[in-house]
């Protein structure tokens, strides 16, 4: 699945924006957070409907270009949006509840690619490959929750009041919003 990396920023008083590096001209917005991540990938799909999609750059790369070291000297960060079809939008937000938890990509030189989620305790999955993360870390989930009852997922503005999250995408590790699998985690 091809996923870009979009820029989310906020000013005061104004609404949530995403910018992606490698899609010029498309963006969104949304009053809130968690609304960002659908109107992103709205954005994604409509931008491109038609088109050949551009490649999309590696995070390290994404993290190299003046305008985005530029919007993360504002607090912006980045975090992946995948390209869907409407369809599978659709089943995005109602296949699994609509439920989605926030998970933290990241890598030090020379490993793998890493994700941790700060509403799973102790649930943690990693990828060579970049494009592969998002579907390590929904097995990784299944595996995890496997019928638990696990706490609610909580929206992405109190995911970002965590220390850790907020120090992790600083550093320019990448926020991701991952669907649920059917059993496990409530949201809220």
């Amino acid at each position: 699945m091809t996923s870009y990396f979009g820029v989310v920023e906020k000013d005061p008083g104004s609404a949530w924006g995403i910018w992606f590096p490698d899609v010029a001209g498309c963006t969104s917005a949304a009053d809130g957070l968690d609304d960002l991540f659908l109107n992103a990938c709205q954005a994604l799909e409509f931008h491109l409907e038609g088109l050949e999609a551009p490649s999309p750059r590696p995070a390290e790369e994404v993290l190299m270009l003046q305008e985005v070291r530029g919007a993360f000297g504002r607090g912006a960060f980045l975090t992946m949006v995948p390209l869907l079809t409407a369809g599978e939008i659709e089943a995005r937000t109602t296949g699994s509840g609509g439920a989605h938890v926030a998970g933290v990509v990241g890598r030090d030189p020379g490993s793998a690619f890493g994700i941790w989620f700060p509403d799973v305790p102790g649930c943690y999955s990693a990828a060579d490959e970049e494009e592969d993360i998002l579907a390590m870390a929904s097995e990784a989930l299944e595996v995890h929750l496997d019928g638990e009852e696990m706490p609610r997922a909580r929206p992405l503005a109190e995911i970002l009041q965590i220390k850790e999250v907020r120090q992790d995408l600083a550093r320019g590790d990448v926020l991701v919003s991952v669907p649920l699998p059917s059993a496990g985690l409530s949201p809220e």
